[in-house]
């Protein structure tokens, strides 16, 4: 039998599969309406059964537009005596479908023990792939919280702090980290302490919660490498600031972050920090490319702003937005993607975000409340606020940051975080 090259161009045989040839057919044979979702990685592909066979060729066009966009790997084959495809689709982004019966365990009693089975039929399968997609679109929502970066007394980068604020976060059930971006002070970071602590979160994570990986550099060349190096040490994404240098042209704003693209398949988030990066470039942006998954709004009016993408986008980019979240039940009732803010209270973010979306408006209207005020104490004090959280909460040794201008808390602020920090202590999550 003979099989259709992958999307991508290169060859590829029946050894990308879980199952073995023989094994797959004996078993279609024996139930020809069964599809087999099983975990075959993240990249966007498409094996197809004979090239004659009469079903193939008006599925695959169907399956690539629905597939690719998402970066969801998708495998099928077919045989000309069942005239049935076998699909096969990462087993985590169909849980949710596990009201569709389970076909009985002896079907699959030699099969890898990662198989989830279901029993569907062609349209059910396609149902449960647009779910997925929805799923997999959805998965990059929520509270993507931006590290503080920890020092020593000496101002050495504190790697044991670095590595417990992660578990800290995954413990807090955030949706997503990003290390480093502007409030993990990365314009103070040399090159190696980039690389070397990129990996540091990477590993400490461990596929517990998606990484995005800061990859701003001067110009677009050393954000290349720093995306390529992210994609390679295992991230789970890139989060692009404008360059450091600070231009805001527009025709080299675009250069810049379609070169970073250009060298990594992972999904991108792009974070406004200059006037150049409107809602206008943003959206331009969106359209130019596909791996563009998250816009972190920063602009002056960002709720506005929200509205604005929601409403012009033409496929689902996330809105997301910064500001400390001080605007952040506004803007979820406004249909954004979540928020990125600080590491101090990020699992009280990661609450109102997670009741809001279970439809108890109320009860997360009335914790962001009680939220509001540390949003306002950072908006005067800055990124040290996060750090003195942080110590309070035993995952930092020190509040030490390298840039010592926005380094002071006095008397006064200390007392009204005493009152934040009582306030919310019976919601923390760790």
């Amino acid at each position: 039998m003979k099989f259709a090259n992958d999307v991508g161009g290169s060859p590829v045989g029946f050894h990308s599969f879980p199952l073995p040839l023989g094994y797959v057919f004996s078993k279609m044979y024996a139930a020809p309406d069964v599809f087999m979702p099983v975990p075959v990685g993240p990249e966007a592909m498409f094996h197809t059964g004979s090239e004659n066979d009469p079903i193939v060729p008006g599925a695959c066009p169907v399956f690539k537009l629905i597939v690719a966009p998402a970066a969801v790997r998708l495998s099928a084959t077919a045989t000309h005596a069942s005239i049935r495809i076998v699909y096969f689709l990462r087993a985590n982004m169909l849980t949710h479908q596990c009201a569709v019966p389970a076909i009985p365990g002896s079907f699959l009693s030699n099969a890898p023990s990662d198989i989830l089975p279901l029993a569907m039929n062609r349209r059910a399968f396609l149902a449960s792939l647009a779910a997925a997609v929805n799923a997999k679109e959805k998965s990059w929502e929520g509270i993507f919280v931006i590290m503080q970066t920890p020092f020593l007394d000496n101002f050495e980068i504190d790697e044991a702090s670095l590595r417990r604020e992660c578990d800290f976060l995954v413990r807090g059930r955030v949706h997503g980290m990003v290390w480093p971006a502007g409030a993990g002070e990365s314009v103070s970071l040399s090159p190696a302490e980039r690389r070397q602590h990129s990996q540091t979160v990477v590993k400490e994570v461990n596929g517990r919660l998606p990484v995005l990986i800061g990859v701003h550099g001067a110009n677009k060349y050393e954000a290349m490498d720093y995306a390529k190096y992210a994609e390679r040490i295992g991230a789970d994404g890139l989060h692009a600031l404008g360059p450091t240098s600070g231009v805001t042209d527009g025709e080299i704003l675009t250069d810049y972050f379609t070169s970073i693209a250009s060298v990594s398949k992972l999904p991108m988030c792009v974070q406004v920090t200059n006037g150049g990066m409107t809602t206008d470039l943003l959206l331009k942006l969106a359209d130019k490319i596909p791996t563009l998954r998250i816009l972190k709004l920063e602009n002056s009016d960002v709720p506005h702003d929200v509205t604005r993408v929601m409403r012009e986008r033409k496929r689902p980019v996330i809105a997301s937005t910064g500001g400390g979240a001080m605007y952040l039940y506004n803007e979820m009732e406004r249909g954004s993607g979540g928020t990125m803010a600080g590491a101090g209270l990020a699992d009280i973010q990661a609450e109102i975000w997670d009741l809001f979306q279970a439809g108890k408006k109320k009860e997360s209207r009335d914790l962001f409340l009680k939220f509001l005020p540390s949003a306002v104490l950072e908006r005067r004090t800055s990124y040290i606020l996060m750090k003195e959280i942080l110590r309070r909460r035993g995952v930092f040794t020190t509040t030490k940051m390298r840039n010592t201008s926005r380094n002071f808390m006095d008397a006064g602020d200390h007392k009204e975080l005493d009152l934040i920090l009582e306030t919310l202590k019976p919601h923390y999550r760790v």
